[in-house]
């Protein structure tokens, strides 16, 4: 008898075991591309929402992107675009079937870009900012486009030399690269033209809108105006944390989590 209630107990503490680890088997099937903000890294504001999502099971990968610190947008955005295939392309081979990209700021917009150039099944934008293509952005830096266009027609346009970067919270920086990687990062071209490359995603793709209540003024006085360019889905969300720009992945991983699994099972 005692022989008996043993195996018993082991059949339900194993079935338990198998039900509790359900959510991760599920989650093992996802694969995650995680994108850092301008002048970021993959071990700042975003670590902790990449670690959070590592956690529950999927696959994820951090990438340093061309806009990094140390990169200072050292390759083209075509180039930027392949080092997420490469990701998901190891992510597909170790077994994922649903594959989402995040973004953080103006990774966010390059998530956006992303997501319309290539076929994911959920996008995640993370107090998206960094539009190039307002007003205000493009004077702020319409003598460095001057600059770059002119080098460029004296077949300068390889040649490394020093631009004008512009950021809400900071103000003027300046970077150093070719005026060809520059034009094509900050033109009103550029995949950081917020509006246009929000009207390119298919209809049909599953988008989280997270614009926290503390963000940048400017960033919350557009974000209703630019939730309705997105995709009109069910699984079109806006989420509005109280937190600040900065704070807005750790603060929201917890939803994104959530809404990645919600998405992936339907």
């Amino acid at each position: 008898m005692l022989r008996r209630s043993r195996k018993f107990l082991f059949v339900v503490v194993a079935a338990t075991l198998m039900l509790a680890g359900g959510g991760h088997a599920l989650a093992a099937d996802i694969g995650v591309v995680v994108l850092h903000g301008k002048g970021g890294m993959p071990g700042g504001l975003v670590k902790s929402l990449a670690l959070h999502l590592s956690r529950s099971g999927m696959d994820v990968a951090n990438l340093e992107m061309p806009w990094s610190r140390d990169r200072e947008y050292g390759a083209a955005p075509e180039a930027g675009v392949g080092e997420i295939d490469a990701a998901f392309e190891k992510m597909r081979a170790d077994g994922a079937k649903k594959v989402f990209v995040v973004g953080h700021s103006l990774g966010a917009l390059f998530a956006a870009h992303y997501a319309a150039e290539r076929a994911v099944s959920g996008l995640v934008l993370v107090a998206p900012g960094g539009n190039v293509a307002s007003r205000f952005w493009q004077d702020k830096v319409s003598d460095s486009l001057d600059k770059a266009a002119r080098l460029i027609d004296e077949g300068k346009g390889e040649e490394k030399t020093d631009f004008i970067d512009f950021e809400g919270s900071k103000g003027n920086s300046t970077i150093h690269v070719t005026p060809t990687l520059y034009r094509a990062w900050f033109s009103t071209d550029s995949p950081l033209n917020q509006r246009r490359t929000y009207g390119r995603l298919p209809a049909g793709l599953p988008v989280l809108n997270i614009v926290p209540v503390n963000d940048y003024k400017a960033l919350v006085r557009a974000k209703d105006d630019l939730f309705r360019l997105l995709p009109d889905t069910p699984d079109r969300e806006m989420y509005e944390p109280h937190t600040n720009h900065q704070n807005a992945p750790a603060e929201s991983a917890e939803k994104i989590t959530a809404w990645i699994e919600r998405v992936a099972k339907s």
